[in-house]
Order: C-alpha cells, then structure tokens, then sequence
C-alpha cells in the first residue's frame, strides 16, 4: 500500500505543492499559517517529584512503535543498572530501530531522536537524590 504520512500539505492532490510539513518538525514554522497550522508549541509544566529519575526527550520516530511504558522500562532498566544516560538514549533508539524494521522491512524508517537526562545528574553538587527537585530548571535561561 501506498505510505501517507502525517503531514499537512497545501494540495492533497500533488504533495509537491508542499510545504508537507510534518508536525513534530513545526517549531517555528510561519509557511504554514495560511492553512490553519499554528507554529506555537503546545508546553505542559509539570512539578518534578521526589521519585522522578530521568526525562526522555525523543522524536515521532521513537514513539511510533514504542509506548511511554516501554521507554520508561527500557531507560529505567540502565538507570538502575549504573548505565550512562547516553547509553540510556542509545537503547531506546535501538529498541526503536528494529521495530521499525520488524514493522517496515529494510525500506523506510522515520528519523529517530532521543536525548535522556538522568535528574540526579542536574541536581546541585551533594544534593542527595530526591532532594530540591522542585528546583530543577530545564530549558534556556
């Protein structure tokens, strides 16, 4: 079957028109606003808690086979076994690159990103786990 991915394009009769944006690539993105798109992030603020140990930060790639449960169980995993955090984002793209195969075959995969971020490694030096985590800041400035 014929592939369509989830893009808006301005003419759904010829995708080169374009500008087939994909909306996990719109950050920032004003081509797009005389379709309806609007170029402004969706941001939640959630309170961090004494029992929060990473943040996984991927793209559409990771997420289109593997749920928030599996990320969690595969990162968790080598947090707990003393593995680094990039080693950490390495296993979740690798999880996520045989799906892809499993599912796709050799053909196509979509661009996989993951960054993790182990909270204990943010945390003031000898801050104890579990400690000040209210005060944790990501982001820029």
């Amino acid at each position: 079957g014929q592939y369509e991915p989830a893009r808006l394009f301005e003419d759904l009769q010829d995708f080169d028109a374009g500008p087939g944006l994909t909306m996990t690539r719109a950050f920032g993105d004003w081509g797009a606003r005389s379709l309806g798109f609007s170029h402004e992030p969706e941001v939640t603020r959630r309170a961090l808690r004494p029992t929060d140990r990473f943040l996984i930060l991927a793209s559409d790639g990771v997420w289109e086979f593997i749920d928030s449960a599996l990320a969690v169980e595969i990162v968790g995993a080598m947090y707990e076994s003393g593995q680094p955090a990039q080693l950490a984002a390495l296993s979740l793209i690798t999880a996520a690159a045989n799906r892809w195969y499993a599912f796709e075959g050799p053909w196509y995969r979509d661009d996989i990103t993951c960054v993790v971020v182990y909270l204990d490694d943010l945390l003031p030096s000898g801050a104890q786990s579990g400690d000040a985590r209210g005060t944790v800041e990501l982001g820029a400035g």
